[in-house]
């Protein structure tokens, strides 16, 4: 039994966490800053999408979606694109804005919202995949 809590206490004490050596206020807020900056520049960066070139594709997993890859293999989910661009291998081009901060069912590409989309290729109808 003495043993048991002998090593009962080794294995508690081996699972604190090291004392943190305390910096001045000044150093935190300095550090807290600069994160803060850090993550409001890469989320900057990375919203904003300029004109693109793309393929609608519909997938037909949980439960069925369109999606738009691009030329250079980048992923984007759509969240509001409309009933007439959804065809099936269309070509568009589009501009809009990365929504990093939506979370969806689809475990697929970037959420995304369309500001504007332009028709470059028909491709196949929706009713026509369903067929």
């Amino acid at each position: 039994m003495r043993t048991i809590l002998v090593i009962a206490c080794f294995v508690l004490l081996g699972c604190q966490q090291p004392a943190q050596q305390e910096g001045s206020a000044d150093q935190k807020q300095t550090q807290s800053n600069e994160t803060t900056a850090t993550v409001k520049k890469i989320e900057n960066v990375e919203r904003n999408v300029q004109w693109q070139i793309a393929r609608i594709q519909y997938f037909d997993h949980e439960g069925g979606f369109f999606g738009l890859v691009t030329e250079d293999n980048k992923r984007y989910l759509p969240l509001n694109l409309a009933t007439e661009f959804q065809q099936h291998n269309a070509k568009v081009r589009f501009t809009g804005k990365t929504k990093p901060d939506v979370m969806t069912i689809k475990q697929w590409g970037t959420p995304f919202e369309i500001e504007k989309i332009e028709i470059i290729e028909k491709g196949v109808s929706r009713t026509e995949l369903t067929h």
